[in-house]
């Protein structure tokens, strides 16, 4: 069986200070690995790492035995904290937009209505809450089977029933054999991670 991730004295220098050296990592099928550390510590330029976005390390990163960006990015669902949800286009748009974006075909509305969308599938993001807008990006991820989840700080600006939602999104992924790194200072307490990454040297 292919390893979902494994990651091979992995280094990255950002700004003259090394944010990570000789870092080395397997994930096995099934496993919540927390990427944790204090803002400025590295954690969302380790993910972009990892999914094919930064190319500024040495060492050697696979997902899935994939190795060259292009082919890590097309086996890695990368969530950041800002996603991408545009004020101008409807919830419905947005959706369309970011499950393109992935390669990902299913019909919107009933993703939306199960992130307690139903009804403001055609009001402008623009003019939706902080919270409702987390859950337009939110509602991408019922979609989506990536074998590498990167999730950077996911549970920022969701309330409790939308955390709840996204974490029982997590403990399904993981319960199909897919890898979730979690990059937060704060898991939340119902998802015990089998690892955790400690980054320093934070801001």
């Amino acid at each position: 069986m292919t390893t979902p991730l494994n990651i091979d004295q992995l280094s990255i220098e950002r700004d003259e200070r090394w944010l990570v050296q000789n870092f080395s990592l397997q994930a096995l099928p099934g496993q919540l690995i927390q990427v944790a550390g204090p803002n400025g510590a590295g954690k969302s330029t380790l993910l972009r790492a990892i999914a094919g976005l930064y190319s500024g390390f040495e060492g050697q990163i696979q997902v899935a035995g994939a190795q060259t960006p292009a082919q890590r990015r097309a086996q890695v669902l990368l969530w950041t904290a800002l996603p991408g949800v545009k004020s101008r286009l409807s919830a419905r748009q947005n959706l369309q937009w970011l499950l393109s974006l992935r390669g990902d075909c299913a019909d919107p509305d009933p993703l939306l209505a199960q992130v307690g969308l139903r009804g403001w599938e055609d009001a402008l993001a623009g003019l939706l809450s902080t919270g409702q807008a987390r859950r337009i990006a939110l509602a991408s991820l019922l979609a989506n089977e990536s074998p590498l989840w990167c999730l950077d700080e996911p549970f920022n600006a969701i309330d409790v029933d939308g955390q709840a939602l996204l974490a029982g999104l997590i403990r399904k992924r993981l319960a199909a054999g897919a890898v979730v790194l979690l990059a937060t200072h704060h898991a939340p307490a119902d998802l015990q991670p089998d690892q955790v990454v400690n980054l320093g040297g934070g801001l």
